[in-house]
């Protein structure tokens, strides 16, 4: 959660901002439903809420998405 809030303020200063959520180490011990309820507590847009459960929900699609973002594009 702290880089949550570091990203949020950051973006709050910049017109481009960014999020990361490192949960690799934690990733079964999270208890998911309170990850979900304190990004709904910081007010995060409902569209970013669904991305992280689709993220957790499906491990292949987030592989899939890391690596499209890996690929160079012009």
């Amino acid at each position: 959660m702290r880089k949550i809030t570091y990203f949020i303020r950051q973006a709050q200063r910049s017109d481009v901002p960014s999020i990361s959520l490192d949960v690799e180490k934690a990733f079964d011990r999270v208890k998911w439903p309170s990850l979900i309820a304190a990004l709904k507590k910081i007010r995060f847009e409902p569209i970013f809420l669904n991305w992280v459960s689709v993220l957790y929900n499906s491990p292949l699609l987030h592989y899939q998405l890391i690596e499209l973002f890996l690929q160079p594009f012009n």
